[in-house]
């Protein structure tokens, strides 16, 4: 039976941006050229706009990691991957996604576009959707198999199509999983969906018990 694994950047400690600025007077300013992304109901992001945008992306980001490190989640709602890692998906033609060059910089902008539907999963939220745009903040993550569909073919990328106001889950195939860990990617957490009887392991089962879950992390470091 393949596995499939939930993507999480690991041991992250730089604060990076993609639709916002620095701003010397104060908090940080979103770049005047997405103004037109923002919900003006909610004031949430659209990113599905933002890449669909004909001149890309804009330049003046810079993005600071520690040595060594190849994905970054930017804390407006962005995964990010570095040139090195594109070329590696490229290579092993794993599907399930778009990016855009964030320019003047070795990284690229990942947006997932498989999208699947949540099963045994009910996100909880502290106030409904906008009703404008119908994105909204929820809490919880599908960590189970039976929470989330899987996607019909191998070697993808997938993610709920319940977008977070501030950003979106990401999954991975078993191949996918495997391959990146092989080629050695920085910066990642990877956590196994589990199956009923160890879901319930994890949730009521003993410390000694727990430990004894097999490949449920795979530490990209």
């Amino acid at each position: 039976m393949p596995s499939y694994f939930h993507l999480s950047t690991y041991d992250e400690r730089d604060n990076n941006c993609i639709t916002l600025r620095d701003n010397l007077d104060g908090g940080p300013l979103i770049y005047f050229a997405y103004l037109d992304c923002v919900c003006p109901t909610c004031r949430s992001f659209d990113r599905a706009s933002l890449f669909a945008r004909k001149h890309g992306l804009e330049g003046g980001p810079k993005i600071r990691v520690s040595k060594g490190r190849e994905l970054v989640e930017a804390r407006d709602g962005f995964l990010l991957i570095k040139s090195r890692v594109l070329e590696l998906l490229q290579k092993h033609a794993v599907t399930g996604y778009e990016t855009r060059p964030v320019p003047y910089t070795e990284w690229h902008v990942l947006r997932v576009t498989c999208r699947v539907v949540y099963k045994d999963f009910a996100p909880k939220r502290e106030k409904p959707p906008c009703k404008s745009c119908g994105r909204g903040a929820y809490y919880g993550i599908a960590n189970a198999l039976s929470h989330i569909a899987v996607p019909a073919s191998d070697n993808t990328l997938f993610a709920p199509e319940l977008e977070r106001t501030n950003g979106y889950d990401v999954y991975l195939t078993e191949s996918v999983a495997r391959m990146m860990k092989s080629e050695g990617v920085k910066g990642g957490l990877m956590t196994r969906l589990l199956d009923d009887d160890e879901y319930r392991v994890l949730r009521e089962g003993t410390p000694a018990a727990r430990r004894k879950l097999k490949d449920q992390r795979i530490y990209l470091t």
